[in-house]
């Protein structure tokens, strides 16, 4: 921006948390500088633009403006046949085996629960730092033909459309697109609320949104999906589709970022 002779603005797309990653106090300081040089940010959710503000002390222009969802293409590619066999009956994670994402929690949930869980699987999809630690853990708890770990799929919508329920154990999210895919193809979700999931995700209205760290409220969350009665989550997961649809469709996010840009072009 400094060096190109045309003028222009420079926007900031946020689609994290920022404070919990930074932990060192010049990577902070460097980053505020940073983020200072941009003329506006459009955040992921309502909660990553607070927390950009409040972190910083930004006091330029923000907007929110969620991920836009492109049901048609979703649903085209959500029809293509799986080359693999899947375990039948398995709730899924879909996300990077990192820290953040916290994959080992439910395994080693999965470990205890499993008697009560005696007709679930459970597959992760996704690579990261964890997935070695994980497949000693799955070794160690005997679970090799109930556990399995996918790499990262070119399509993962066959996949994600068969699961019983999409879980979701971060610590740390700003607005997961998995969580509006999963209920575009009427999939129950399962996650903390940490970040933006509390915006999309509302306790047996669109899905299950557990208070972070309240880990029982979480097994309780999943016993009480796969045993609840059809037409009641059924209803659940009508009210999730068309709550996606409504909000999220990428022509009406378009024009939001659209209109915000309009608006900064005005201001200059």
């Amino acid at each position: 921006k400094k060096l190109a002779t045309n003028r222009f603005q420079l926007i900031y797309r946020n689609a994290n948390m920022m404070s919990p990653f930074i932990k060192s106090r010049w990577k902070k300081m460097y980053y505020h500088f940073l983020v200072n040089q941009t003329d506006a940010v459009i955040s992921v959710s309502q909660a990553t633009r607070i927390d950009l503000i409040n972190f910083y002390g930004f006091k330029k222009v923000t907007k929110t403006v969620p991920i836009g969802i492109d049901t048609l293409e979703i649903e085209r590619l959500s029809s293509q046949k799986l080359d693999f066999d899947l375990p039948q009956n398995f709730l899924l994670f879909m996300g990077g085996l990192v820290p953040e994402k916290n994959p080992e929690w439910l395994l080693t949930t999965f470990f205890e629960y499993q008697r009560v869980w005696s007709h679930l699987n459970l597959v992760y999809m996704g690579k990261g730092s964890l997935e070695n630690r994980l497949k000693s853990k799955i070794m160690k708890y005997g679970l090799e033909d109930r556990v399995h770990i996918l790499p990262s799929q070119t399509n993962p919508f066959p996949i994600l459309k068969r699961a019983k329920a999409l879980v979701l154990t971060s610590k740390i999210e700003g607005l997961p697109a998995v969580i509006l895919e999963a209920m575009i193809h009427k999939v129950p979700v399962i996650a903390f609320g940490v970040g933006g999931i509390p915006e999309v995700l509302k306790t047996e209205e669109t899905g299950w949104c557990i208070p972070p760290k309240d880990s029982q409220a979480f097994i309780e969350a999943i016993l009480e999906v796969i045993s609840m009665k059809k037409g009641t989550k059924q209803k659940i997961l009508d009210q999730a589709y068309l709550f996606v649809c409504t909000h999220f469709s990428l022509p009406q996010v378009s024009l939001q970022f659209e209109e915000f840009y309009k608006y900064l072009l005005k201001q200059n």
